[in-house]
């Protein structure tokens, strides 16, 4: 592909916003569709093209990136009547599946690229909003590597490492796993962080002291520097977590694998949603168990 790509985005929420903005920076040509008209005006008033549908925006593009919440907007954005972006591709064009959705509907989605003769790629990220603000996300991707290999230089301005795993539903799986361990370890810390404040002599101290300890891991390190200040501003929000973590037992489990520790840990984020703190980010969770 050329150096200077058309590129559409389509879903410009807190990821695929941040990510338009790296493509503009790089110098492609950026159109962009997103189903509420706010998050495209910064971008239009930086040359961005406004889409009416996904349809339109994908008519118009090389490559496709599709960034939103769940499998239930991916498909209506996907494969809408008449307005969803499958009826706009051609087959010169690449789509990607950037959200985090289920192996299976990623497999399903790629099927109807392939009647359609176009080329597929699922592409979940591991990172957050700074992350996909300094073009640092990590992509994780299925599909074939042929594909990959014309996408390639588009997904590393966009982040800073493309890790081909293998054939379609293979990143998805592995994107669930990451997130269950993620929403695990957090849960887990918030827990800790509320016991200690409320039953150690010097809570401080003791915090302190797993700090130093090998049972704190780096990532458990940086969650509890956002939980210790009460700073909840969303990455991750609560609400995704529990999403994430429903897709992981449904998809990995299959009836035949106890995953009891992640559905347990489901309902403790589903408890924190119940109780307000949904849109709240991961680190969050402390709140359910410091009431």
């Amino acid at each position: 592909m050329p150096d200077t790509q058309k590129v559409a985005v389509i879903g410009l929420g807190a990821m695929g916003s941040r990510m338009a903005q790296n493509i503009i920076l790089a110098g492609h040509e950026l159109v962009v569709y997103n189903r509420s008209d706010g998050p495209a005006e910064k971008l239009v008033r930086q040359g961005a093209i406004r889409a009416n549908t996904p349809a339109d925006a994908a008519r118009q593009a090389d490559i496709v990136i599709c960034m939103v919440s769940n499998n239930e907007v991916s498909r209506s954005v996907w494969l809408a009547e008449k307005t969803g972006a499958v009826h706009g591709l051609n087959a010169n064009t690449i789509a990607i599946a950037s959200s985090t959705l289920t192996p299976e509907w990623s497999q399903e989605l790629a099927s109807f690229m392939a009647e359609k003769g176009v080329s597929f790629l699922e592409a979940p990220v591991v990172g957050t909003r700074p992350q996909a603000e300094n073009g640092e996300l990590v992509y994780l991707v299925g599909g074939e590597e042929k594909v990959l290999e014309k996408a390639r230089p588009l997904l590393e301005i966009l982040g800073s490492k493309v890790i081909h795993l293998g054939a379609v539903g293979t990143a998805m799986k592995m994107k669930l796993v990451i997130n269950a361990m993620l929403g695990i370890q957090a849960a887990m810390l918030g827990e800790m962080i509320a016991v200690i404040g409320k039953s150690m002599e010097d809570p401080d101290k003791t915090i302190e002291l797993l700090k130093a300890l090998p049972v704190m891991s780096p990532l458990m390190t940086r969650l509890m520097g956002k939980m210790g200040p009460g700073d909840y501003s969303p990455n991750f929000p609560i609400e995704f977590v529990e999403k994430d973590l429903g897709y992981f037992v449904s998809a990995l489990a299959g009836g035949q694998q106890n995953t009891s520790y992640v559905e347990a840990t489901r309902k403790i984020y589903a408890e924190a949603m119940d109780a307000g703190y949904g849109n709240d980010d991961i680190t969050g969770i402390i709140q359910l168990f410091s009431d």
